[in-house]
C-alpha cells in the first residue's frame, strides 16, 4: 500500500515534470526558431553588405568610364580618326589619347583593354589586340547598346574571354562632339579577381557563395569548379525564385543537403548575389543552446524534487505518532493517547482522536456490563422456551393426525367428483358434436342436390354446344367446296389470260409484218398483251389467297373434329358425375337419419349425468369443510409451535451473542 508522502511525491513531481516539459518544448521551439531567425537575418544584413561592394566595385569603372568618354584627348582622337584626318595629325592625337589610355588602366588595374569602335567599322585598342581582318564592332552588342542609349553608361553580359579564358564584361559609351557621336569607347573589365575575392567570404554553416548574371550564368559557384566548358544557365526552382523577387530567402535541396539561401539583386546589371547555408548547420547552433538549456531544466527538476521531499517529509511528520496510535487502539488498547506538538489541521486530527479514544472506552466499558445481564436473563428465558415446545409438539402432533384422515377422505371426493365432471365434459362434447354433425349433414345434403342441378345444366350445355359444332363443321365444308369452285374458275382464268398474252404475240408479230398499216393494231395488241400478263399476275395472286383459305379451313375443320371428340369426352366425364352425386345423395340421407338417432340417444345420457354429478358435489363440499377447519386447526398449532422454536432459537442467538460479546471485550484494555 502506497503512503500518503508517496502519493504527494508522485503527484507532484508528476506535475513538475509536466510543466517542465512543457514549459521547455515552448522555450526549446523559440529558441531554434528566434536562433534561425536571427542567423538569417544577419546573413540578409551581411548579403546586402556584399551587394553594396560588389556594386560600388563595378560602379567606379561607369564613374571612370564617364570620365574617359568625356576628356578632350578621346574626343579629339575619336574625331580624328573618324574623319579620316591625315596620318600625323592622328599619331599626334593617338599619342595623348593612349596616355590616357594608360593613367586609366593604371588606375582601374582589372581593366584589360581599352577600345574604340568606330562607325567606318574600325576598331582602335590599346594596349593594340590582335584582331581578325573581317571584324566588325559595329554589330557588337556593346556598341548597340551605347547607339541605343548615348548618354549613359552600358555593360554588356559576361563572357569567357578568348585570351584569358576568365569572365570578362565590357564597359562602352558612345563619344560625341557637338552632339554628334563619332565613335563607342568601350573597356573590358576582368571579373576573376573580383570573383576569387568573393568566393574567399566565408560565413560558416557549410556555406558557399553564389553570383549569378542576368542571363541566370554563375559568375561564382561551387558548380564551376566540376563543370566543363562554358557555365550553364541555372534552371532549378529555387533560382526561378530569386529571379522573381529582388530579394529574400529561398529553401532548396542539393543532394542529401537541406539548404536556405540569401539573396539580393544588385541594381541596374540585375545579377543575383547571395549566400547558402546548411540548414542542418543552423539548427546545430540552436541545439547547443537546447543542450544547455535541457540541463538547466534537468538540474532545477532535481531541485525541485529535493525541496519537494523535504517539505513533505516535514509536513507529514506529525503522521507518525497519530498512526502507532491508531495501530494501538485497532489492538485493543484503550488508554493509549497521541502527543499533540502542532497546531495546524494535523494538530486538530490528534485531538479529536483522544476525544474518540475516551469516549469509546466508555462505551466499550458499558457493553460489557449490559452484556453480563443479558446472558442471565437468555438462559432463564431459554428454559422456559424448551418446555412450552415439548408441549407444542405433542398437541401438533395429535392435530395432523386429524387432518391427515380428513384430507384423505376429501380427496377420494375430489377424484370421483373429477371423474364425473371429465365424463360430464365429455358427454356435453358428443352431444354438441353430434349437432354439429346433423348441421353438416343437412347442408351437404343441399350442396349436393345443388351439384346434381349443376351436373344436369353442363349436360345440356354440352349438347348445344355439340349441335353448334357440328353445324360449324357443316359451314366450314360447304366453304371448303366453294373455294374448290373458285380454285377452278381461277385455272379457267388464267388459261384464258395464258391463250390471251400468246394471240397478243402472234397479233404483235402480223402487225411488224404489215409495216405502217399495221403499227396501229400493234399497240393495241401490245396493250392486249399486257392486260393479259397483268390478269395472269392476278389470278396467280388470287390462286395463293385460295390456297391459303383452303389450308386455313382444312386446319379448323381438323380443329372442329377434336373440339367434338373433346366434348364427347367431357360429356361422358358430366353423365358419371351425375350419377356420383346421386349416389352421394342416398349415402347423405341414410347418415343422416343415423346422427338423428345419435343425438337423441346422447341428450338421455345427458340429463341423468348431471343428477349425479350434483349429488357427489355436495359430498365433495362437506368433506372439504371438514378438511378445511381441520386445516385451520392444524396450521394455527404449528405457526404456534414455529413460534415457540422461533423463541427457543432467538434465545440462543442471544445467549451466543451474548458470550462472543463478552469475549469481544476482554480484547479491550480500559
Amino acid at each position: 500500500m502506497k503512503s500518503i508522502k508517496t502519493k504527494l511525491l508522485l503527484s507532484t513531481f508528476t506535475l513538475v515534470l509536466i510543466m517542465s516539459v512543457a514549459l521547455f518544448v515552448v522555450v526549446n521551439q523559440q529558441i531554434q526558431s528566434k536562433t534561425e531567425k536571427l542567423l538569417l537575418q544577419q546573413s540578409q544584413l551581411t548579403v546586402e553588405g556584399l551587394t553594396d561592394s560588389t556594386s560600388n566595385f563595378l560602379m567606379q569603372y561607369e564613374y571612370g568610364m564617364q570620365m574617359l568618354a568625356d576628356s578632350e584627348q578621346v574626343k579629339s582622337y575619336t574625331k580624328q580618326v573618324a574623319e579620316e584626318a591625315q596620318a600625323t595629325t592622328i599619331k599626334a592625337a593617338e599619342t595623348q589619347a593612349f596616355a590616357y589610355f594608360d593613367t586609366y588602366l593604371k588606375n582601374y588595374e582589372e581593366s584589360d583593354v581599352v577600345f574604340i569602335g568606330f562607325e567606318n567599322k574600325q576598331l582602335k585598342s590599346f594596349p593594340a589586340m590582335d584582331v581578325a581582318a573581317d571584324y566588325d564592332p559595329t554589330i557588337r552588342d556593346w556598341y548597340k547598346k551605347a547607339l541605343a542609349t548615348p548618354d549613359e553608361v552600358v555593360w554588356s553580359d559576361p563572357y569567357i574571354d578568348a585570351f584569358s579564358g576568365g569572365n570578362v564584361i565590357t564597359i562602352a559609351k558612345a563619344v560625341k562632339a557637338n552632339n554628334t557621336i563619332i565613335g563607342v569607347m568601350g573597356v573590358d573589365i576582368n571579373l576573376s579577381n573580383l570573383t576569387k575575392h568573393f568566393e574567399q567570404y566565408d560565413y560558416q554553416f557549410n556555406s558557399f557563395n553564389f553570383l549569378l548574371d542576368a542571363n541566370r550564368i554563375p559568375l561564382a559557384h561551387p558548380k564551376l569548379k566540376e563543370q566543363k566548358g562554358e557555365p550553364q544557365a541555372e534552371t532549378t526552382a529555387h533560382v526561378d525564385q530569386m529571379y522573381q523577387n529582388e530579394s529574400g530567402m529561398t529553401h532548396f535541396k542539393e543532394g542529401n543537403t537541406e539548404r536556405v539561401a540569401v539573396f539580393n539583386t544588385i541594381p541596374k546589371l540585375h545579377w543575383k548575389i547571395g549566400v547558402a547555408f546548411d540548414l542542418k548547420e543552423i539548427k546545430a547552433t540552436a541545439n547547443e543552446t537546447q543542450q544547455i538549456l535541457l540541463w538547466i531544466f534537468i538540474i532545477a527538476q532535481i531541485v525541485i524534487t529535493a525541496v519537494l521531499y523535504g517539505l513533505i517529509t516535514y509536513i507529514l511528520k506529525p503522521l507518525k505518532p497519530l498512526t502507532n496510535s491508531m495501530q494501538a487502539v485497532a489492538d485493543g488498547d484503550l488508554q493509549t493517547k497521541v502527543a499533540i506538538t502542532t497546531k495546524d489541521e494535523l494538530g486538530q486530527l490528534g485531538e479529536n482522536f483522544n476525544t474518540m479514544v475516551a469516549q469509546m472506552a466508555n462505551t466499550v466499558a458499558l457493553v460489557r456490563d449490559t452484556s453480563q445481564a443479558v446472558d442471565e436473563s437468555a438462559q432463564a428465558l431459554n428454559a422456559s422456551t424448551q418446555e412450552t415446545n415439548a408441549i407444542s409438539e405433542q398437541m401438533t402432533q395429535a392435530i395432523s393426525d386429524i387432518s391427515g384422515s380428513t384430507m384423505e377422505t376429501a380427496n377420494h371426493t375430489e377424484d370421483v367428483l373429477a371423474l364425473i365432471t371429465q365424463l360430464n365434459d365429455a358427454i356435453t362434447r358428443v352431444h354438441q358434436d353430434s349437432k354439429n354433425l346433423t348441421s353438416i349433414a343437412s347442408h351437404t345434403e343441399e350442396m349436393n342436390m345443388e351439384g346434381i342441378a349443376q351436373a344436369n345444366q353442363l349436360q345440356q350445355a354440352f349438347i348445344d354446344w355439340q349441335t353448334t359444332l357440328q353445324t360449324m363443321a357443316q359451314s366450314i365444308f360447304a366453304l371448303e367446296d366453294k373455294v374448290t369452285a373458285i380454285n377452278t374458275i381461277i385455272d379457267a382464268i388464267t388459261a384464258i389470260s395464258e391463250q390471251t398474252n400468246l394471240l397478243a404475240l402472234n397479233a404483235s408479230i402480223e402487225a411488224a409484218r404489215a409495216g405502217e398499216h399495221g403499227k396501229g393494231f400493234a399497240v393495241v395488241a401490245e396493250e392486249v398483251r399486257k392486260l393479259a400478263e397483268q390478269s395472269a399476275a392476278s389470278t396467280e395472286e388470287v390462286r395463293k389467297t385460295v390456297r391459303e383459305l383452303q389450308s386455313g379451313s382444312y386446319q379448323v375443320a381438323q380443329e372442329m373434329e377434336t373440339t367434338s371428340q373433346t366434348f364427347i369426352t367431357q360429356e361422358t366425364v358430366v353423365t358419371r358425375t351425375q350419377e356420383m352425386f346421386t349416389t352421394i345423395s342416398e349415402q347423405m340421407q341414410a347418415l343422416e337419419h343415423a346422427v338423428q338417432h345419435m343425438h337423441t340417444a346422447i341428450e338421455q345420457v345427458s340429463q341423468g349425468q348431471g343428477q349425479i354429478s350434483e349429488s357427489i358435489q355436495q359430498v365433495s363440499s362437506l368433506s372439504e369443510e371438514t378438511a378445511a377447519a381441520t386445516e385451520q386447526v392444524s396450521a394455527s398449532s404449528g405457526e404456534q409451535l414455529h413460534a415457540v422454536r422461533e423463541v427457543m432459537n432467538a434465545t440462543e442467538r442471544l445467549a451466543n451473542l451474548s458470550r462472543e460479546l463478552n469475549h469481544a471485550i476482554t480484547k479491550f484494555k480500559l
